[in-house]
């Protein structure tokens, strides 16, 4: 860990902390708060969460987020699973304890984002949540407990919020076996908000179309879910997009409610396995390495993640 974190400050200008009095870490998850070198305060937070056999050093270097986190002036947490919560490090989404509000790995989250909040001074208006596979179904996870809390989210091959409660039912949803209404996937989120009036958090759903992890179908219920709270009829809303121009390979389908905003947006990449999309490169629409569940897509996922949330 000591040389990864080395390895990271080397390829970066701010400064990278591990967290340990945020609280009482109710999911025992470990904790990491990168700060650029330009001042923070009053700026947003982006809390990044790795996938399955990742941790936060290798996920913050090989998606690029520090890179425009350095560029932008906003800070980045990154919350870490451990082997003893699993064994393969991935964050507990299927377990009821670990994504109740305030408590569970849930509860350890929003607790590390408001001691970094209160410590740095930041703009607590204006808190975003990324992540991809497990750490894409947490980041739904995280956006339906706490929904006040958070402007905006963006899962890259992420799982409906309450589509599982135990490692089954969390193996079926991800082979796409699950398919409910909009309405049915939005009473999972606004039970656990009685009285919640809104708005509800954006949503930006990053899916590869040849995921055979987390299948395409997760893709689809993910949108089916946050245009529903939205109150927008997926099936009959005004839609606009196509495949870019910069990357043909991307399409981008942006859900429009009657009052003309486009609070959900869709990325659907075609031939895209179970990775993370990055672009090398040292100009402002590229970041991110290669490794195993990242890949060179000429895209970077981070870039247009940003992007939405209006940070850049």
């Amino acid at each position: 860990m000591l040389l990864s974190c080395l390895g990271l400050s080397a390829q970066s200008a701010g400064h990278w902390q591990s967290l340990s009095d945020f609280g009482t870490n109710p999911g025992q998850l470990n904790g990491y708060l990168y700060t650029p070198a330009k001042p923070v305060a009053g700026r947003p937070l982006v809390i990044a969460l790795h996938g399955c056999g990742q941790d936060a050093t290798a996920f913050a270097r090989l998606t690029g987020w520090n890179k425009l986190a350095d560029e932008e002036g906003f800070a980045v947490l990154y919350p870490e699973q451990s082997a003893a919560n699993n064994a393969q490090k991935c964050f507990n989404w299927f377990q009821a304890a670990d994504v109740a509000a305030d408590g569970g790995e849930l509860g350890s989250i929003m607790q590390m984002a408001r001691y970094a909040g209160r410590t740095l001074g930041l703009d607590t208006t204006r808190y975003y949540a990324t992540g991809f596979s497990a750490g894409g179904a947490m980041t739904a996870a995280l956006l339906a407990a706490y929904p006040s809390a958070f402007r905006a989210g963006a899962p890259v091959a992420g799982i409906a919020a309450g589509s599982a409660e135990d490692l089954m039912a969390a193996l079926s949803i991800m082979r796409g076996k699950v398919s409910l209404s909009g309405a049915e996937w939005a009473s999972r989120v606004e039970e656990k908000n009685p009285g919640f009036g809104g708005p509800w958090p954006d949503m930006l759903i990053i899916q590869g179309m040849a995921d055979s992890v987390v299948r395409p179908a997760n893709g689809l219920e993910l949108v089916k879910q946050w245009t529903a709270l939205h109150g927008i009829d997926a099936e009959r809303a005004p839609l606009d997009g196509g495949a870019l121009d910069e990357a043909p390979h991307v399409t981008a389908l942006r859900f429009r409610s009657p009052n003309g905003l486009a609070p959900v947006l869709w990325y659907k990449l075609y031939d895209w396995p179970h990775a993370y999309p990055i672009d090398p490169g040292a100009a402002p629409q590229q970041g991110g390495e290669t490794d195993l569940w990242t890949k060179d897509a000429d895209w970077h996922a981070t870039h247009y993640i940003a992007r939405f949330f209006r940070l850049r």
